[in-house]
């Protein structure tokens, strides 16, 4: 953790993100029955989460190249803004599909989450052998998953084009990011910009364009990339709170961390601390 990148909130994140892995770790080592080894992937989105946020600070510190015998740095704002959209989408994974408080509810969404995962990668075209065996062995998976589903109790409550959705791979069965995210108490204004933002790098829209070749100078390209690094620290602090609420390790681990925890505290935005802004701001 010593690297920095020299951010404005380089402290805090730094902070943050050193609680997160005493929060994770806090874990480690905790057998899990057998017929709860579905839970685990709540670690394995906790570890993909981390680092994309680290991942974010490795690239926002800069990188050079030497051609012809001159050097060129910069700072690749892009591909900050690509992880910052990765690293959003999988806390609200992590939110819908974890933060549940029916371990039911918690499992069968996480068997939809499943089905999609494994019939996404039925629509790729191995060229392997190893590949199309993991590919058929997947398919037998597939059916089975999609027998208990529709025999779960939740799935008798959906409706037929929710039902035929979750079938389909769509576990999310037509709800939008920005209904997740509302979901997982973040202002739905706030997050339609900065996800509408984001995407625009994912996508290679032409202000995305615009704006990478606007930003020619290596400070121009820090001050974009470091507007991102407020919307990580609000992440890894919604994150930490999420975490420890699963887990009683974990939030002993919190409690026991008064300083790191007002940091994470301070970059909690909720909804209602949002809201008083957007009021105001619609009344010019």
């Amino acid at each position: 953790m010593s690297e920095t990148s020299g951010f404005t909130h380089d402290s805090d994140f730094t902070a943050l993100l050193e609680l997160y892995v005493t929060l994770v770790q806090a874990q480690a080592g905790l057998n899990i029955p057998i017929e709860y080894a579905w839970l685990n992937d709540r670690q394995v989105l906790a570890v993909k989460l981390y680092r994309h946020l680290h991942s974010m600070r490795q690239v926002g510190a800069g990188s050079s190249l030497t051609y012809k015998g001159t050097i060129c740095s910069f700072i690749d704002h892009a591909s900050v803004k690509v992880l910052m959209r990765a690293a959003l989408e999988t806390y609200l994974v992590f939110y819908f599909v974890f933060r549940v408080d029916e371990l039911e509810v918690s499992h069968f969404r996480h068997m939809t989450w499943k089905l999609g995962g494994l019939l996404d990668r039925q629509r790729l075209h191995p060229i392997t052998e190893a590949a199309r065996s993991t590919q058929a062995m997947e398919l037998d998976q597939i059916t089975q998953l999609r027998k208990e589903i529709e025999s779960h109790l939740i799935f008798g409550t959906l409706t037929k084009r929710e039902r035929d959705k979750i079938l389909g791979g769509e576990w999310r069965t037509g709800k939008a990011w920005h209904n997740l995210a509302v979901h997982a108490g973040f202002h739905p204004h706030y997050f339609s910009n900065i996800y509408n933002y984001l995407c625009g790098f994912s996508h290679s829209s032409y202000a995305s364009a615009l704006q990478v070749g606007q930003a020619k100078e290596i400070e121009k390209q820090r001050e974009l990339s470091e507007s991102m690094f407020s919307v990580a620290c609000m992440v890894a602090a919604h994150f930490s709170f999420t975490y420890a609420s699963l887990f009683d390790l974990a939030q002993q681990a919190l409690d026991s961390n008064p300083t790191a925890k007002k940091i994470a505290e301070k970059w909690r935005f909720k909804a209602e601390d949002m809201d008083r802004i957007y009021k105001e701001g619609g009344k010019g």
